[in-house]
């Protein structure tokens, strides 16, 4: 028996952040040699800290399974270079990481800003070569000047306060790596998937050897120097033997798989369902890898129910990404709090906030829009029979690099058919959004790239017309212009 990968989530926008400001030397074509996969739908994100720049990039698979760029931000890193070996070195570690906590601004020093996120430092690699120390963070600053210096904390990774709002959107704790290096390597696409098939293959072989209780095949995939929660290697197995030999199979399906590189070591991370005749239970697995002399093998594991994972979660941002994951692994319900219970007939989730009023209706909309937002350079990316993939880009033209923000759409009119769809998916009334703060909320100082998906009213249907529609935050409507349509 094989076990597959479930495809989760539908595809969410995102941003592309192109600053002027920041030096840009990326190779062209190649990727961080980090990002072997980073998974489906909306957690498919990483960040990525090259030191040496000062800079966290945002990284997102897409649903063509290529991963691109989509953000970029001035980050400072410790006062001394180099990975962080002991407590008060002042160095910001090196490797991969995952964001286990959150906490705002009400629990935070004003020298953290607005919000920070810890770190799971120092993570099992780390332990494993005797590094020490705590309290690594990426968090905001109410001292903007910090960041005109590339080194300037005791070890945490540092963007500002008002970066940090933007960057918040892309993480979901327990599931978005972040990766820190002096200087990032980058590969060619083909290259990475060469590696991740084979990352995958083994994870495919070890979770075969479990789900058919081949105990020989399971134990081979684990390496000499794996320890159990904390216990020594032969007393874990014995436990597990014990395990196997009670139990006559058991089904385990995983879904939004993320696939990680170090200099010499993998991190796979990945919602789990378990099921026996002994135990029913769903939660998060990190899993670490390390080349021995016969191949990969596992030398350690950590393991998360997915109520602690949900409990750390700003609860209606998060909430709902997480659930559809689940969703797609079986009869769960998360309830209020973060219990999970299994065996229901589906996944309950309380409504969704109501949408802000009307702003047309409340009369704060302008005959015209304002000139300060272009959109351009619309292109269809992909198509499918029952959808379309864009990519446009929206610009800022006042041109002082002030940030202006607000709420955009792009609305699809079909030939043949007086049928308009949208993205976001949201209530149009003669091709008008009901609602302006029901958009897709963006930021711009100089131009970003905006992706997304548009549903189709029925197979094969054509374009008409594109349009983008943008609102400020104050209601104004800065752009209701047609758009260009590129064919792939």
């Amino acid at each position: 028996m094989r076990v597959g990968l479930i495809a989760t989530i539908s595809i969410f926008i995102y941003f592309c952040c192109v600053a002027t400001l920041l030096s840009d030397d990326t190779p062209p074509a190649q990727l961080p040699s980090s990002l072997l996969d980073l998974g489906t739908g909306g957690n498919s994100y990483a960040l990525v800290v090259d030191k040496s720049l000062s800079r966290l990039d945002i990284y997102r698979k897409l649903d063509n399974e290529s991963i691109v760029r989509v953000a970029s931000y001035r980050a400072s890193t410790g006062l001394n270079g180099g990975d962080k070996q002991r407590e008060g070195d002042e160095r910001t570690p090196e490797g991969i990481y995952y964001f286990i906590r959150i906490r705002e601004e009400k629990e935070l020093a004003s020298k953290y800003g607005l919000r920070a996120f810890d770190m799971n430092y120092p993570n099992y690699f780390d332990k494993l070569e005797g590094k020490d120390g705590h309290g690594i963070w990426l968090h905001a600053t109410d001292e903007p000047e910090r960041l005109n210096e590339p080194r300037t904390t005791l070890g945490c990774v540092v963007v500002s306060n008002e970066d940090i709002r933007e960057i918040s959107d892309f993480i979901t704790l327990y599931r978005t790596p972040i990766i820190i290096s002096e200087r990032s390597s980058y590969s060619n696409a083909g290259r990475l998937k060469a590696e991740r098939g084979r990352v995958q293959n083994f994870v495919n072989q070890w979770l075969e050897a479990w789900s058919t209780q081949d105990y020989s095949g399971y134990e081979y995939c684990y390496a000499a120097q794996f320890r159990g929660g904390g216990n020594r290697r032969d007393a874990w197995f014995s436990r597990k033997r014990n395990v196997f030999t009670a139990t006559g199979s058991a089904k385990i399906e995983i879904a939004d798989l993320k696939v990680l590189r170090g200099e010499s070591n993998y991190v796979v991370t990945f919602f789990q369902r378990y099921r026996s005749n002994l135990m029913d239970d769903t939660g998060i697995k990190w899993v670490y890898l390390r080349e021995n002399g016969d191949g990969l093998k596992i030398v350690g594991e950590e393991w998360f129910p997915v109520g602690r994972a949900l409990s750390g979660q700003r609860w209606g941002v998060k909430r709902p990404r997480l659930a559809n994951v689940l969703n797609d692994l079986g009869d769960v319900m998360i309830e209020r709090g973060g219990h999970v219970a299994l065996s229901r007939p589906q996944l309950m989730l309380p409504p969704e906030d109501k949408v802000k009023a009307d702003i047309a209706a409340q009369g704060r909309v302008a005959d015209a829009p304002g000139p300060s937002v272009e959109a351009e350079e619309f292109e269809i990316v992909s198509e499918r029979s029952d959808r379309l993939e864009f990519s446009m880009k929206l610009s800022n033209t006042a041109g002082d690099g002030k940030r202006l923000r607000g709420w955009m759409f792009v609305i699809a009119r079909w030939q043949g058919d007086a049928v308009c769809s949208s993205f976001p998916d949201v209530t149009l009334v003669d091709a008008r959004p009901t609602a302006a703060s029901a958009g897709d909320s963006f930021g711009i100082r100089w131009f970003k790239i905006v992706r997304g998906t548009i549903e189709k009213p029925s197979p094969g249907a054509r374009l008409a017309e594109v349009r983008c529609v943008a609102y400020a935050r104050d209601g104004r409507l800065l752009l209701d212009s047609p758009l260009s349509v590129q064919q792939p």
